[in-house]
């Protein structure tokens, strides 16, 4: 994977984001280690808006870096969006997040097939709706982060919102903040994970041991990555 980042044209991915996006990616030297070094792997994945937690995450992480410098971790960013919604985001980390700069992986959403290796080798991913506006809005991220063996930090909305509310507990299968924009309650959840890694690992398998008991009483009612993996594999393309 790390690989893969390093070919990147980040200019011709946020190609559609703006001339002020596009030229901060001109010279932009994503770090070359963040899925080969031993160090935790924390991602957010999604478009850029100020429901979906981005801004919130950055802050607390840059809370903990100036805080706890001894806690060392890569900050995996895979975001989309417009001027509107990015320029925030990447203005914090040119200011006061610019702590994060160091250890953070910028990257564009990535193909869906992508999705499954990318997600396994995170250790805790972020999923952070707030106050979305899409009442109607069911994401299934929480349910790939799942499957994929990542250990979950969502809000209290992104759980009731992935349909898996009534299995997801917190302590047990995944860790959850009520409210993402209460910046001291996602820091000391954030916390907890980096310093606890028999903790992590705990969530990521008892969570991987839920995802198998729902896939399977869901037969065939399967995801589209899912599906689309299976054909190709069916085809050949895939081993």
């Amino acid at each position: 994977m790390d690989e893969i980042v390093a070919s990147f044209d980040y200019r011709s991915f946020y190609a559609d984001s703006g001339t002020e996006i596009r030229n901060l990616f001109r010279d932009y030297q994503p770090p070359q280690t963040t899925f080969t070094s031993e160090l935790p792997v924390i991602a957010i994945f999604g478009k850029a808006h100020v429901s979906k937690g981005h801004h919130f995450l950055v802050e607390a992480l840059s809370q903990i870096q100036r805080m706890e410098p001894d806690i060392a971790f890569r900050f995996l960013l895979c975001v989309s969006g417009d001027e509107q919604h990015l320029n925030p985001i990447l203005d914090a980390l040119n200011g006061e997040a610019e702590c994060l700069l160091d250890r953070t992986l910028l990257m564009p959403i990535v193909h869906p097939l992508m999705m499954p290796s990318l997600l396994g080798m995170c250790d805790i991913l972020c999923i952070l709706d707030h106050c979305f506006p899409v009442c109607i809005h069911q994401p299934r991220l929480l349910r790939e982060g799942l499957r994929a063996g990542s250990s979950i930090l969502c809000s209290a909305e992104s759980a009731k919102k992935s349909g898996l509310n009534e299995h997801l507990v917190k302590g047990k299968n995944c860790e959850m903040v009520t409210d993402p924009s209460d910046i001291d309650e996602l820091r000391k959840a954030l916390l907890q994970l980096l310093r606890q890694r028999n903790h992590r690992r705990q969530l990521a398998y008892n969570g991987k041991v839920l995802s198998r008991v729902l896939e399977k009483s869901l037969g065939g009612r399967r995801d589209p990555i899912s599906l689309v993996a299976a054909a190709f594999k069916r085809l050949g393309a895939l081993e």
